[in-house]
């Protein structure tokens, strides 16, 4: 893999566009608010607005963004959710489709569950054939499929009412053994298998974009296509995407360090110069840092 000399002196700012790698939490602590507060402090001294870059999938992704954004003030003026899976869904020309509906088989019984916005539907059995789940607002959420007492196949909707997602699972497996994810027109962008170890990105003309082995190799793919040398990326040196940032992206890696020892990764990536380090471990730090020439921005809560 080329490694890329990265230097941020040669950096023009009015060109950077900065992104921060993270994960967004749907019931977020006190020391989270105060770890988003503190970086956006930093953010806002140096008229930094960057991207909020999340890598994973949930339905719910744009509203917990928008609580962190809108309720608790986390983020700095502007900033933008950029989402792996709603980007690449967002790169197909949308055609008119029909919103998914579900038509109850009458041949089943349906029972509400008390405490939970789902109907199970069994049969004479008293077997769940189908449970269907709502959103607080009485929109569709998901229709699961079951077999053997066990949900097979859940199709996701999203909240537009549109089919986001079909998971398919095995009878003794735990989690998810492969999943399809549509665009806004019905047509399978991504398709995901975890037995085959096969993550295939689809062209709008169904043809195959690209394959790779692993999830962290889809995600670099994805985001070498976004960031570039005039790129400005915070990350925080916990983050399982670390090592690989360091290693394959351009622009500039600035590290977020939020424990008193120092990554194996940043010591060996003489392309980074500085690094955004929590005020109370930068005593701690103090000896290291100074050795391998790094500037500090403390992070203070």
């Amino acid at each position: 893999m080329k490694l890329f000399n990265r230097k941020a002196k040669e950096v023009q700012p009015e060109e950077q566009r900065d992104f921060f790698v993270t994960d967004l939490v749907n019931n977020m602590g006190e020391d989270t608010g105060r770890y988003f507060l503190g970086l956006k402090k930093i953010y806002k001294e140096r008229d930094w607005v960057p991207s909020i870059v999340t890598t994973s999938w949930r339905t719910d992704e744009q509203s917990i963004f928008r609580n962190y954004q809108k309720e608790d003030h986390l983020f700095v003026k502007d900033t933008q959710l950029l989402n792996l899976y709603m980007d690449l869904r967002n790169r197909f020309h949308n055609h008119p489709r029909e919103k998914v509906e579900f038509t109850p088989n009458p041949s089943l019984i349906p029972v509400k569950n008390v405490g939970s916005n789902s109907v199970s539907y069994k049969n004479e059995q008293d077997e769940t054939v189908q449970k269907v789940t709502y959103r607080d607002n009485g929109q569709l959420l998901k229709i699961d499929y079951f077999r053997y007492a066990r949900s097979l196949r859940v199709d996701m909707v999203d909240k537009n009412g549109f089919m986001e997602a079909t998971q398919h699972y095995g009878l003794n497996t735990d989690g998810w053994l492969s999943r399809d994810f549509y665009s806004y027109d019905g047509r399978i962008y991504l398709s995901e298998n975890r037995e085959e170890r096969s993550y295939w990105v689809l062209a709008p003309d169904g043809s195959i974009k690209a394959v790779f082995d692993t999830p962290t190799d889809l995600i670099m793919w994805w985001l070498s296509d976004k960031i570039d040398t005039n790129s400005r990326v915070m990350i925080n040196q916990e983050n399982i995407l670390f090592p690989t940032v360091v290693k394959q992206l351009q622009g500039e890696i600035i590290p977020i360090i939020t424990s008193p020892t120092i990554s194996e990764a940043i010591k060996n990536a003489p392309y980074i110069h500085r690094v955004i380090v929590e005020a109370h471990n930068a005593k701690l730090l103090e000896k290291q840092l100074e050795e391998l020439n790094l500037e500090v921005i403390l992070l203070e809560y």
